[in-house]
């Protein structure tokens, strides 16, 4: 269902123990996976040696991208990446911890969806059943598995983003002003855009932040991710020019329940950032955004999936780089057999916009395989 229509609903009140996902099995896994391995920026394979394929109207060749393709720069800094993931036999990825390392790379951001439909159930209403979740309350359990593993790899500590604040802060005194990590302004030299809780670094204040919410209003996904996307490559671009330090590559983790209010302005603004890329030769891994659905809406799952797999046809006859991966709820669910957040739905999640292989792979059963 389009979310242009969305009201400002709030659901009944529903019992923390309720759940439409089993994290049980989740929890152990992350866990297992976090205490492995002590040193998190060791390195033994390099997932980013091979760009991830374009976006083309024609096949392509038998490596995954075309031959047109933008030339890519080596800063150094890319370099220095490289010879630290590169891997070789004599060392192999041991453990799970090892897959999750490669965040300690990127700067992990998080847009969340706060829209009014989120305080709805998956049957798009806000008449619960017994054991139903809000697609908000849903959010919080993803929120929970998600954010202590990029907390354990990036040092800076996260950024929070959501959808929704820089709309309707007309309405109020700035309510937010006090929250832990909260910036009005942003911090556009290191390409960070405004309304965002910068650098938070614990989980505590995570939920601090997250507790202080109410859903309400529209979707703008096109509108509040293309100003993200906007001042981190205009920040990329200026040090480029001026032969500075490049950004750490940035890493959007989207986590909605689906379709954009704006969805057409989200689908340029893609475009946009990702032509933008390309005629900057940035390395291909330089931007990724990854969407996360919660929540069963099928219009919504075929929307992300346009957004993962069909936006070289907008662009006929020029080749366009894939900055974009999704996993929807049809994916954990129907593939799957059941809606677990395991420790590899959280891998791909967390680096499958930036890093090819994962990308390519498809959840089955909690565990990552290769496409078919």
């Amino acid at each position: 269902m389009s979310k242009s229509t969305d009201q400002s609903l709030s659901p009944k009140d529903s019992s923390s123990k309720r759940s439409s996902f089993s994290f049980s099995r989740s929890i152990g896994s992350v866990r297992r996976a976090l205490g492995s391995d002590k040193n998190t920026r060791s390195a033994s394979s390099n997932p980013f040696a091979e760009p991830p394929p374009a976006y083309s109207e024609t096949e392509a060749g038998d490596s995954g991208h075309n031959e047109k393709a933008p030339t890519q720069k080596a800063p150094s800094r890319v370099q220095s990446i490289y010879s630290r993931l590169r891997g070789s036999p004599s060392n192999p990825i041991t453990s799970e911890a090892d897959k999750f390392r490669f965040l300690a790379e990127f700067d992990t951001v998080f847009l969340i969806d706060d829209s009014s439909s989120m305080t709805w159930n998956d049957r798009g209403d806000v008449r619960f059943k017994q054991g139903e979740l809000s697609r908000w309350e849903q959010t919080r359990n993803v929120i929970e598995q998600i954010v202590p593993v990029c907390m354990r790899y990036d040092q800076d500590g996260l950024d929070i983003y959501f959808l929704n604040d820089p709309y309707h802060m007309n309405f109020f005194e700035d309510p937010h002003r006090d929250d832990p990590g909260w910036s009005k302004e942003g911090d556009r030299d290191e390409g960070k855009a405004s309304y965002a809780y910068i650098g938070v670094k614990n989980a505590k204040d995570v939920k601090t932040v997250f507790d202080s919410r109410q859903p309400m209003l529209n979707t703008p996904t096109g509108r509040r991710l293309g100003e993200m996307m906007e001042t981190y490559v205009n920040c990329y671009a200026a040090r480029d020019a001026g032969h500075q330090a490049l950004p750490k590559p940035l890493n959007i983790i989207v986590i909605t329940d689906g379709e954009a209010s704006d969805k057409d302005f989200l689908r340029d603004n893609l475009i946009r950032q990702a032509e933008r890329l390309d005629a900057l030769s940035a390395p291909y891994h330089q931007l990724g955004v990854q969407f996360f659905q919660v929540g069963k809406d099928e219009s919504a799952a075929r929307h992300l999936r346009e957004l993962d797999d069909g936006l070289g046809k907008y662009r006929r006859g020029k080749e366009l780089r894939d900055i974009v991966d999704c996993v929807t709820y049809e994916q954990l669910s129907s593939e799957g057999g059941s809606a677990q957040l395991t420790a590899d739905v959280i891998l791909k999640v967390v680096l499958g916009a930036v890093n090819r292989h994962l990308d390519n792979q498809k959840i089955r059963e909690g565990l990552l395989v290769r496409s078919s």
